[in-house]
């Protein structure tokens, strides 16, 4: 399994939450790509995904974001990982409105000839 691809893949996902850069985070997702949070709702495709990012980062600023991969399985075309986020920022308006969310992630990834794509993820607050 190319677990070395992965890590490389979610190091370059870190950066676009660092520089919240909502197209470098879609270009990571598929067309038809899920995303599922804690509260059931879901968002189906890149436009409904990019629109919850825009909006995520038109209200807030990501002082830093880090991860640890905890778990990858998978074949050379196909991977699920498990994920843990740290997230830490502020209102864009108020920095004294700080706000630190420990995410768990799982994440489906499959291979494409671009290289790893997100085509399902699970989101909870942990």
């Amino acid at each position: 399994m190319a677990v070395k691809e992965i890590e490389a893949f979610f190091e370059g996902h870190k950066a676009c939450f660092e520089h919240q850069n909502v197209q470098g985070i879609m270009s990571n997702h598929l067309d038809a790509s899920l995303f599922w949070d804690q509260g059931g709702g879901s968002l189906k495709g890149r436009n409904e995904i990019r629109g919850w990012f825009s909006m995520m980062f038109g209200l807030w600023t990501i002082n830093r974001a880090d991860y640890e991969l905890a778990m990858i399985r998978g074949d050379e075309k196909s991977a699920s990982c498990a994920v843990f986020w740290q997230l830490e920022g502020h209102e864009k308006d108020n920095p004294e409105a700080v706000k630190k969310a420990r995410m768990r992630v799982t994440y489906c990834l499959e291979k494409t000839e671009e290289g790893w794509k997100i085509w399902h993820a699970h989101s909870s607050e942990c």
